[in-house]
């Protein structure tokens, strides 16, 4: 129980509601049998299995990356994109016909998810294509 108040202290100092629940996930090496990366996550969530929170949570990993020295090192960058391209080929390849490289899977999803309603809805439910004001002045 020592660690429990210890874990709720903790939590708690970082902004997390300890009367609320608290979702979390780890990397755990199988081999070692050390904690590589662990996540907790909190937040009001609608969706069956907090899948809003998790996408909010991955999105928000990929969109405060620090990016501000990618003009300086553009290859750095690029294999930075394409790791993260290729665990999304990963996940599609679960659910989705597709077979091949996970980057050729990502290709061809968007390919097909381009000619689909579900694009078209998403678009227009402002899931998608969303501009960021504050770049916009970056391309004028």
């Amino acid at each position: 129980m020592r660690n429990k108040s210890k874990f709720e202290k903790v939590i708690s100092e970082l902004g997390f509601n300890t009367d609320a629940p608290i979702n979390s996930t780890s990397n755990i090496n199988l081999e070692t049998g050390k904690t590589n990366l662990a996540f907790i996550m909190q937040g009001d969530s609608d969706v069956l299995w907090n899948s809003d929170l998790g996408l909010a949570a991955i999105r928000h990993l990929i969109e405060v990356n620090d990016n501000q020295y990618s003009h300086a090192e553009p290859e750095i960058y690029e294999k930075y994109i394409l790791q993260i391209l290729d665990s999304i080929g990963s996940v599609i390849k679960w659910n989705a016909p597709y077979e091949g490289k996970n980057i050729n899977v990502v290709k061809r999803f968007i390919e097909d998810s381009l000619m689909s309603n579900a694009f078209t809805e998403a678009e227009e439910e402002g899931l998608i294509n969303k501009t960021d004001d504050t770049d916009d002045s970056f391309f004028d």
